[in-house]
């Protein structure tokens, strides 16, 4: 129910919010206090994430706008996939939550942290933009599996990759008139770890878009 006069702009679309700031809000009591704390345990989660700002700091933006661009990125994928109406708000969540913990991420263990605080952040953020219901329990097993699991996948990629590429590249041939020190051996070859991590990526935002196709709506 909104009200009859309402202006012909809307900033709050273009956020992917509702065309009217003026609605009646047909709840209970008892609900609002339900969604309120929903929202509020969702959002205290991300104070888990700026614990690292000095980190961030050192190490640029690159790691934070790669994040960003997987989040987003695998939100959007999965919202088309999905076939609903896509919603810009709920990837731009996805993206910031995403930008804020890619520079966090570690091992198996660690990872699969951060995607069960992001996977809860997302649902408990969207539940509150949306007026949903999603099972935020559910998004935080989901985000932590995926953590977990993809980060193993793609040290196992990375392992059999370096089982086949040369260990270093760009090394020229052996001069027997140099010392050993004055050789060029070349170096170590990157691209096991760069094979490795985007398995580990593809996994780790796929199977969130899995779950959600196998589970419908999550509820």
């Amino acid at each position: 129910m909104t009200y009859p006069l309402e202006f012909m702009g809307c900033i709050a679309c273009a956020a992917g919010l509702p065309y009217s700031l003026n609605t009646l809000d047909m709840r209970t009591s008892s609900q609002m206090e339900a969604d309120q704390l929903a929202f509020t345990l969702g959002v205290s989660s991300l104070a888990a994430l700026p614990v690292a700002s000095v980190g961030w700091a050192a190490m640029g933006l690159r790691p934070v706008v790669t994040g960003f661009g997987l989040g987003a990125g695998f939100d959007g994928v999965g919202q088309v996939v999905g076939g609903k109406e896509y919603r810009p708000a709920q990837t731009l969540v996805a993206g910031v939550t995403g930008g804020l913990a890619y520079p966090l991420a570690g091992g198996a263990l660690m990872n699969t942290l951060l995607g069960g605080v992001v996977g809860g952040a997302n649902t408990s953020v969207n539940n509150y933009v949306y007026s949903e219901d999603r099972d935020v329990v559910r998004a935080v097993g989901v985000g932590a599996l995926a953590g977990g699991f993809g980060t193993a996948f793609g040290q196992g990629v990375s392992g059999l990759a370096a089982s086949v590429l040369p260990y270093r590249i760009g090394a020229s041939v052996i001069d027997p008139n140099k010392a050993l020190l004055l050789q060029n051996i070349g170096t170590v070859n990157p691209y096991p770890a760069y094979i490795g991590e985007a398995a580990g990526n593809a996994v780790s935002g796929g199977l969130p878009i899995l779950f959600e196709r196998i589970g419908g709506d999550g509820k």
